[in-house]
């Protein structure tokens, strides 16, 4: 229960949600940017179809991603295909490579499209292209949100605010485990010749699921891994095991599409044996927070015993006090904590990351922070057993004590409590 986003650089965002920074892309073969407009002109069969980030987006591998931009497609051949493919792709080149292709409305004319996506690992390209020979793409305005649908474009700003809880929501459900059911012809999605009878999106945590089908005709069921990797269930359900907890996509699928009659339920429960089927039952259920734990930032909450544990806090670091010192290894000029920061968990080593994280500021190891160039807009904790925190902004060197506290003011840190707290809810 944190709202830290998983990785270690802030998330960028106007307003919290845009990942794509065009300043960390370079122009390649196959695209050119010109005053924040890009345009991929080799044809889509010729393998032009990646704007390149010099240093990877900072994605978490499985999660839901949507993709959108502003695109135009020319007609510059006699092909009428207006098909457009938007995604992502990983820096490997080893099919970890999700997109959908968007039918564009005309030749000649901007509009605005989007992709939902699973992230692949190391997710380094954004890919756009036309999907036929002798098409330009023109395209602007791209956003990377984490997020199910398309919201209105922001542009990138490296700000992450850190926002907190009073109160959580807690799902319970029967055995089955699974609430979508019964797709009808007219709402499948035709692939390779078949169509997806059922589709599903969930997280399950290690181990042994049973997948049990009702239906008329005869469905083939899988599921797919965040890392891509497809997996048979069985005709018509079966049996599979998780050795950690995951996020899935389960589908089934019927050979040579369905018919508008062609009803199919489902199940998943746990065990190794299928039971008689029950309709999905789950409910949601709002849980307040003891008005004495305040906002939460990081923790657990265990909801059979009606306990909260807080093991993350934050602060505002316009309220802490500084002082201007130099690297004696690279003579850079950082600010430091003029004392610990008591309930902050102490360092464990100058070479490794704490667990911090700032609105503004990248975490980074001491070490780094001081003792090698660049690192710009860092901060980190270290000194074995100690809880001071430094940064360095190469924008504030020439400030004063008084003046970088100034600047500080707004800027929040995230930080692992030394002593977590516990708190009992009220029935």
């Amino acid at each position: 229960m944190q709202d830290l986003h998983g990785y270690d650089h802030p998330w960028p965002a106007g307003g919290g949600k845009n990942l794509f920074d065009i300043t960390n892309v370079f122009d390649g073969s196959d695209y050119t940017f010109t005053n924040g407009t890009g345009t991929i002109s080799r044809p889509y069969t010729t393998g032009g179809r990646v704007i390149q980030y010099t240093d990877g987006i900072s994605i978490p591998s499985g999660s839901t991603v949507t993709i959108s931009a502003d695109v135009m497609l020319t007609q510059d051949g006699s092909d009428t295909y207006k098909l457009v493919s938007i995604g992502l792709k990983d820096n490997a080149g080893t099919g970890g490579y999700t997109r959908n292709d968007v039918i564009m409305n005309a030749f000649n004319t901007w509009q605005r499209i989007s992709s939902t996506v699973t992230a692949p690992s190391n997710t380094n390209w954004v890919a756009i292209q036309p999907r036929a020979e002798g098409h330009t793409l023109y395209f602007k305005n791209i956003q990377i949100e984490l997020a199910s649908t398309a919201t209105d474009y922001a542009p990138y700003s490296n700000i992450c605010p850190i926002t907190g809880w009073t109160g959580a929501k807690m799902m319970r459900t029967g055995k089955n485990l699974l609430s979508q059911k019964k797709y009808q012809h007219s709402s499948t999605i035709v692939r390779m010749g078949g169509e997806m009878a059922n589709e599903a999106y969930i997280t399950l945590k290690a181990g042994t699921y049973t997948l049990s089908v009702q239906a008329n005709v005869s469905v083939t069921c899988y599921y797919i891994l965040a890392n891509q990797v497809i997996k048979t269930i069985g005709v018509n359900g079966g049996t599979f095991t998780l050795s950690e907890e995951s996020k899935l996509i389960i589908y089934c699928y019927k050979m040579g599409g369905l018919n508008i009659d062609d009803v199919i339920s489902w199940q998943l429960e746990l065990g190794s044996t299928a039971t008689d089927y029950e309709p999905y039952q789950g409910q949601t259920y709002d849980i307040t927070f003891p008005t004495e734990a305040g906002t939460v930032y990081g923790g657990s909450l265990d909801v059979t015993n009606g306990v909260l544990t807080v093991d993350r806090a934050m602060v505002d670091l316009g309220t802490l006090n500084w002082n201007r010192l130099t690297a004696s290894s690279t003579g850079k000029v950082y600010f430091q904590l003029s004392s610990e920061l008591t309930s902050m968990k102490k360092s464990s080593g100058n070479t490794i990351v704490q667990p911090i994280k700032c609105s503004h500021y990248t975490s980074e190891t001491w070490s780094n922070v001081l003792d090698k160039n660049g690192y710009d807009r860092s901060i980190a904790c270290g000194w074995v057993d100690k809880s001071y925190i430094i940064i360095y902004d190469s924008s504030k060197t020439t400030m004063s004590n008084a003046e970088f506290k100034t600047a500080m003011s707004g800027i929040q840190l995230c930080y692992e409590l030394a002593t977590s707290l516990t708190y009992h809810l009220t029935p």
